[in-house]
């Protein structure tokens, strides 16, 4: 029998048997995604570590024959690492044997083969049986003694009998309750993962799930709200009618129900696109003061209507501009708002912005306070909750779904911010919006302004004016015409300059130029109107173009240019320059419209900065053309996109660069077209190809492009179906 000096070597053993459980659950995570016979492999290699190390610290019974509990991880090697994994093992065990060397290494041998037989019947009970307990390992391990006893049986029977009266017992004990204790562990972490494994698929599911719901009630929102736009423009319709006071009032009521629905299904959709992650925050420079005062203007007619006042101050510290999202403020705000005039019957709401903490980390506070109903203490945290309201009671007497609190603080959390209410019942609200400060810089305030100036004015300015309009993009055209158009002006569009010079013929008060045409470009086209007769000769000429950089403008007059309007075009700069027709108004010869500028294309951050599509550019269009117009004139934006970007392709497939002609002219072109259209990200990422760029700098400048068409087509198809949401899809 062993010694009681011989304890110390086996508890090391089965402690090194703990560390092999140990390192099975820190593994199996690790490659758990690899190919199941390499897996197979690595966990044969880690149990034959495991029974190898085993080795080195054993129970000698003489010289050249070794005791130890290395047959331990050699039988559980196949049930958690496959067949493969106890081949490995035992190929692993029988080289460190034989590597050890002495009388023992053939015994070691056979019983090495014979545990892996073993090892690989406990692997095929664990995947027949149903229910499979830590006992079947033990079972394993007692067996253990039978695969030693045929190994040392070739040691002759009179020594094998000796051996095994010694070790016989210990050896079975010690592999019956190792095979237990390590099997249980790692049988333990395999139903661990197993269920982990569960928990992450149905998380999935529940994800997909969710997802799927997002999207029904996006698509439901969006197929619901066409119905609905044909129901108001109906009843707009009967409103012009004569019709009696009877008829007015159901009118009256059927209006505001649609508006409602339409309101409803408003907060569906931003709810759908909050839950699938759709929605993104992009900065913008705003005035807070016009913000809030426009803010005011809407909500007051229904509060002032049962007698409640509506007041705005702004404190002394708050900034003129500020870089917020516009929109979702204003979003935010409005839900605020809203509520404040519905739920207050007498008294006043008061919209208050002011500045809050240390000067490193200012916050932004604007608060909406009223003297309604108020909230009960318990019942604050739930308006904030999908679908609540105060009370059971509330939707039925005042209306609404529960959803406009609830996607404001996600709007203002998405912000970086917070929405909080201090209420006591019967008492009043206010509802607090706490967001970053960013204070707009100067060159902000510029590009706002510039953009806030381009409105049109509703007198026809340019009536009986003849206008020659030479654009070779046809969606250029169409949107250029339609502005003149709406100007007064009779057009004639055409779409290079060799029909130009032949149409310049027919006599006209102005003419508007391209400058990257095909066929004849812009100067080659007024060098040949300046070769005819007078007064044809004298017609005046103004390159539109958005490439007006000063080395172009000497080049541009010494053809004959008078002047410059870059893209997208300054109506108001327009207007003034036909002033020149009747002599009241003189144009500097480097004179452009402001309302063109952009941010700069080539600055570190522009692209970042710039929306997908100017919100003051398509407001201009719909506000001067109405929106079935420029439904219509956007439709046609992606088509001479896509043209423009399969000519770049084309080239970068030729291995051409920025330098190559076809290049330039299709980024030219693109340029000007999104100018127009107020595609800002396109223009930015077509003006850097135009300005040059090396041929690797073409292929990622070109796939940026492609997205961000793609992008614009969304926002395009988004506009059509939806035109109040395009703002924030478009960002």
């Amino acid at each position: 029998m062993l010694g009681v000096s011989d304890i110390l070597p086996l508890v090391q053993n089965l402690g090194l048997m703990a560390a092999l459980a140990l390192a099975y659950g820190i593994l199996a995570h690790r490659i758990a995604g690899l190919d199941a016979n390499l897996r197979s492999a690595i966990y044969g290699v880690m149990f034959g570590a495991a029974g190898s190390l085993a080795m080195l610290i054993p129970v000698e019974l003489s010289p050249g024959l070794i005791f130890d509990v290395r047959g331990v991880p050699l039988i559980l090697a196949a049930a958690f690492g496959g067949p493969w994994a106890a081949v490995v093992a035992a190929v692993v065990i029988v080289g460190t044997r034989t590597a050890i060397g002495g009388a023992g290494v053939e015994p070691a041998m056979i019983s090495a083969a014979l545990m892996m037989l073993l090892s690989i019947a406990l692997w095929y009970a664990r995947l027949r049986l149903v229910r499979f307990h830590a006992q079947y390992f033990a079972i394993a391990g007692a067996l253990g003694i039978l695969p030693v006893a045929a190994g040392i049986s070739i040691l002759g029977l009179d020594t094998a009998l000796a051996i095994l009266g010694k070790i016989g017992l210990p050896l079975t004990l010690a592999t019956t309750l190792g095979c237990y204790a390590v099997g249980w562990m790692l049988l333990s972490e395999d139903r661990r993962r197993e269920i982990e494994d569960k928990l992450k698929r149905a998380r999935l599911r529940a994800l997909k799930a969710n997802q799927a719901k997002s999207e029904f009630l996006s698509q439901i929102s969006h197929e619901l709200r066409t119905p609905m736009a044909a129901v108001l423009g109906s009843l707009d319709l009967l409103a012009l009618e004569q019709l009696r006071q009877p008829q007015r009032e159901v009118l009256a009521a059927s209006r505001r129900s649609a508006e409602h629905m339409l309101t409803l299904l408003d907060d569906l959709l931003d709810l759908a696109k909050i839950e699938a992650d759709k929605i993104e925050i992009v900065s913008e420079t705003i005035s807070l003061a016009d913000l809030l005062e426009d803010l005011r203007a809407l909500n007051a007619p229904a509060a002032e209507s049962k007698g409640v006042s509506m007041k705005v101050e702004i404190a002394d510290d708050v900034p003129a501009y500020i870089r917020v999202d516009g929109n979702r403020l204003r979003q935010i705000l409005n839900n605020l708002l809203s509520n404040a005039a519905k739920f207050t019957s007498q008294g006043y709401v008061e919209l208050k912005a002011s500045v809050a903490g240390e000067a490193d980390a200012r916050r932004l506070s604007i608060s909406v306070s009223d003297t309604g109903i108020g909230i009960e203490e318990g019942r604050q945290a739930a308006v904030f909750e999908i679908f609540e309201q105060e009370d059971t009671g509330t939707s039925r007497r005042y209306g609404g779904t529960g959803l406009g609190l609830p996607i404001s603080r996600q709007l203002a959390r998405m912000m970086g911010g917070e929405v909080t209410v201090k209420s006591a019942a019967g008492f009043g609200s206010c509802f607090t919006v706490d967001l970053p400060l960013v204070v707009a810089e100067v060159e902000d305030l510029e590009f706002r302004d510039a953009r806030s100036a381009l409105r049109l004015t509703e007198e026809r300015p340019l009536a009986g004016k003849r206008i020659l309009l030479v654009e070779d993009i046809e969606a250029n055209r169409a949107i250029v015409s339609s502005m003149l158009e709406r100007l007064g002006a009779e057009v004639t569009a055409v779409e290079d300059g060799a029909r130009a010079v032949q149409e310049a013929q027919s006599g006209y008060d102005l003419i508007l130029m391209d400058m990257h045409m095909p066929v004849m470009n812009g100067m080659e086209a007024t060098r040949r109107i300046r070769e005819l007769p007078p007064p044809l000769c004298n017609t005046m000429i103004l390159a539109l173009t958005a490439d007006a950089t000063r080395e172009r403008r000497r080049s541009y007059h010494a053809a004959g240019i008078d002047g410059f309007l870059s893209k997208p075009v300054d109506w108001n700069r327009l207007v003034e320059t036909v002033g020149l027709l009747d002599g009241s108004l003189s144009l500097a010869p480097e004179a452009s419209g402001k309302g063109g500028q952009q941010l700069p294309e080539n600055s570190a951050d522009a692209l970042e900065r710039a929306p997908t599509i100017s919100q003051d550019i398509l407001d201009n269009l719909v506000s001067s053309l109405g929106r079935p117009t420029v439904v219509g004139l956007l439709q046609r934006f992606p088509p001479s996109a896509r043209k423009c970007l399969e000519e770049i392709s084309q080239a970068r497939a030729a291995g051409e660069d920025c330098s190559s002609p076809r290049v330039g002219a299709a980024a030219h072109s693109l340029h000007g077209a999104a100018s127009n259209f107020g595609f800002e990200r396109v223009r930015i990422l077509a003006s850097r190809i135009e300005e040059g760029c090396k041929q690797k700098s073409l292929a990622k400048l070109g796939d940026a492009l492609a997205e961000e068409i793609e992008r614009a087509e969304d926002v395009v198809s988004r506009f059509v179906d939806d035109p109040v949401e395009v703002s924030a899809a478009a960002r």
